[in-house]
C-alpha cells in the first residue's frame, strides 16, 4: 500500500521561498514588512519624527527671516553680500551636500550626546543649514516692495528707527506669506528626512523612520512584487 503524501500547491512553496529568511510571515502587518512588526508603527512614527522637521523649519525660518529682511532694509554693500551668500547656497549640490555631512559628523554627536539625539541634533543642523534661499528672496522683494509704502514714509517722518519700521510696520504685513511656507515646508523635510534615512545616513536601527520601514520592507516588495 502506498503511503499517503500531501502534495502542497506549487505557488505556496515559491512564496514560501521567496519569504527572507529573516522575517516570518506572522511579520506581516498593515505598514508591510518591519522587523519590529506593529500596525501602530507609521502612525507613531510620524508622530515621534514630527517634531524633527518642525524644529528644522522653526531654524531655517528665522534664517530666511532674518536674512530677507537685513538685505531687504539695508542699502548698498550689505543688500549685495547677503545675496552673493544667498546666491552661493543656491548653486550648492543639497543631497550629496547632506549626505556628506551627516556621514562626516554622525559618530561624533552619537558620541557625544548619544545616539537619537545626535542624529536628531544633526538632523535638525544639517537640514535646517539648506532650502532657506528661495523664501529669503522672497522676504527681500516684499521688503523692498514695502519699505516704498505711505504707511513706511510715514513712520520715517516721525523719526523711527530701522529697526522699528523692519519689526513693527514690515515684517507683520508678511506673517502671511511667511506662515503659508512654514506650514508646506514641513512635509517637504520629513521627505528629505525619510531619504536620508532609507539612504543610510539619517535614523538608524532600533530607532524607528519612514526610510528606515522602507528601507527594511525592500527586500520583501523586490521578491514579493
Amino acid at each position: 500500500n502506498a503511503l499517503p503524501v500531501t502534495i502542497r500547491p506549487p505557488s505556496e512553496e515559491r512564496a514560501k521561498a521567496a519569504m527572507p529568511r529573516s522575517i516570518s510571515p506572522a511579520s506581516r502587518t498593515l505598514t508591510g514588512f518591519t522587523s519590529t512588526p506593529s500596525d501602530g508603527a507609521m502612525a507613531w512614527m510620524a508622530a515621534n519624527w514630527l517634531v524633527a522637521p518642525l524644529w528644522v523649519e522653526s531654524r531655517r525660518t528665522a534664517t530666511r527671516v532674518t536674512v530677507g529682511a537685513i538685505s531687504g532694509i539695508s542699502r548698498g554693500s550689505v543688500d549685495a553680500v547677503l545675496m552673493w551668500v544667498t546666491d552661493l547656497f543656491l548653486s550648492l549640490p543639497q543631497l550629496p551636500l547632506l549626505l556628506l555631512v551627516m556621514y562626516l559628523f554622525r559618530d561624533f554627536l552619537k558620541n557625544l550626546v548619544g545616539p537619537q539625539a545626535g542624529i536628531f541634533i544633526l538632523i535638525v543642523l544639517v537640514i535646517g543649514a539648506f532650502r532657506w534661499m528661495p523664501v529669503a528672496r522672497l522676504v527681500r522683494a516684499q521688503f523692498l516692495s514695502l519699505r516704498e509704502k505711505e504707511f513706511v514714509e510715514a513712520a520715517v517722518a516721525q523719526g523711527a528707527s530701522s529697526a522699528r519700521i523692519m519689526f513693527l510696520e514690515i515684517l507683520p504685513n508678511l506673517m502671511g506669506t511667511i506662515i503659508v511656507f512654514f506650514t508646506l515646508n514641513i512635509a517637504n523635510n520629513m521627505l528629505l528626512e525619510a531619504v536620508l534615512s532609507y539612504l543610510g545616513a539619517g535614523v538608524q536601527p532600533p530607532s524607528s523612520s519612514w526610510g528606515t520601514m522602507i528601507s527594511e520592507g525592500f527586500e520583501a516588495l523586490y521578491n514579493q512584487p
